[in-house]
């Protein structure tokens, strides 16, 4: 039985003594605790509840983030050391239905809802428009959000995106552009998955663009105090489209230290590190993570193992998956805006080049995945 340490933990880190009298850290890439007001660690969780102060808020994150509960108050208010981020409807909200880490505010436009999601560090939010009726408002065209930002300044990202920043021009929070998709995916997805004799774990078309929807990116502008997104009309609208169509962008305060890099500049924004072939045929991805390792500093390190959970598999035989240490990845997020391009490479600088390799094998479920590397000091 393991110890944890005390004093060891942090938002995305831990140490537990072992019977055998070693330390062992668990580093994680993206933040499993967060500190309450008492001072005391507890785990993340994104569960929204209505507070009698807050409106609309998750349980515990790491954001201080909370929604509306209705009206013409703020969709979305952030408190930030040294200010504010509020980001607001243009129009009045009803009352929203809470599930999970999600707000739904239903008919914000007709045929049309607001999704509201927190995240470990951030929050999300999608427009659903569920209809082609729906599609013809004229609102669609460009979606317009008031931004306020007292005592912070919002500006566009060169990459792609914006990024609030404090009065030393520190980034704060950033967000990233949006994905905007359609549900034609549901039959082929269903119909591959039945070829293959898969079993896939469901999947919410409402909150993650399926592999094979029809998706493209939308740039997300700041302009003036707006925070401005024009959908696709063409997929918005079009004679092929399979409603609902999502749009759907992500904004955080910059906690997670992973991403990844597509040879076609793919960007899926639903969380996933993703590796080797993107199913429509769109290049291959590379994913990217970073662990603060600072505490090993002069320590013996006899053993690392690096631990992934695979939920899916496109491949139904053997596939060989490659772990490389490679140059440090200095931002978050998802491509674009990860630190990460696909010509980087895999190693930068001696001693750079430690590998390791696995074979998956096909899977019908969600499987833990161990890599047992080699030490490299």
């Amino acid at each position: 039985m393991t110890i944890e340490v005390a004093d060891s933990k942090s938002e995305s880190s831990r140490v537990l003594a072992t019977p055998e009298g070693s330390l062992l850290l668990e580093s994680y890439a993206t933040p499993k605790w967060t500190r309450g007001d008492d001072g005391a660690w507890r785990q993340i969780d994104t569960t929204l509840r209505m507070t009698p102060d807050r409106g609309v808020a998750p349980v515990a994150t790491l954001a201080d983030v909370s929604f509306s509960t209705g009206g013409a108050a703020p969709a979305v208010r952030l408190p930030i050391a040294g200010g504010e981020v509020s980001l607001r409807w243009p129009g009045e909200l009803t009352a929203p239905t809470l599930g999970g880490d999600t707000a739904v505010y239903e008919s914000v436009w007709p045929d049309v809802d607001l999704r509201l999601r927190a995240l470990a560090d951030g929050f999300t939010w999608a427009v659903v428009v569920k209809s082609a009726g729906a599609a013809a408002n004229p609102a669609l065209q460009e979606l317009r959000l008031p931004l306020e930002t007292p005592g912070l300044t919002a500006r566009d990202r060169a990459d792609g995106g914006f990024e609030v920043v404090n009065d030393a021009g520190i980034p704060v929070l950033s967000g990233g552009n949006a994905v905007m998709w359609d549900s034609s995916a549901s039959e082929a997805t269903a119909e591959s998955s039945a070829r293959s004799g898969a079993v896939d774990e469901p999947q919410d078309s409402l909150r993650t663009a399926p592999e094979l929807a029809e998706q493209t990116e939308l740039p997300t502008d700041v302009e003036g105090s707006d925070l401005v997104i024009r959908p696709d009309l063409e997929l918005l609208r079009g004679p092929e489209t399979v409603y609902p169509v999502v749009i759907d962008p992500w904004t955080t305060i910059n906690k997670a230290m992973w991403g990844y890099a597509g040879s076609e500049n793919v960007t899926r924004d639903d969380g996933v590190a993703r590796v080797g072939q993107e199913p429509t045929g769109a290049g291959t991805f590379r994913s990217f993570f970073r662990f603060n390792l600072t505490s090993l500093s002069g320590k013996v390190i006899r053993s690392v193992k690096f631990l992934t959970e695979m939920t899916h598999s496109w491949d139904c035989d053997n596939t060989p998956v490659n772990l490389w240490r490679s140059a440090d990845l200095t931002t978050s997020g998802k491509q674009p805006g990860t630190g990460r391009t696909w010509r980087c490479g895999w190693s930068s600088g001696p001693g750079m080049r430690t590998s390791s390799a696995r074979r998956l094998a096909p899977m019908t479920r969600s499987r833990t995945f161990p890599w047992n590397s080699p030490v490299a000091t």
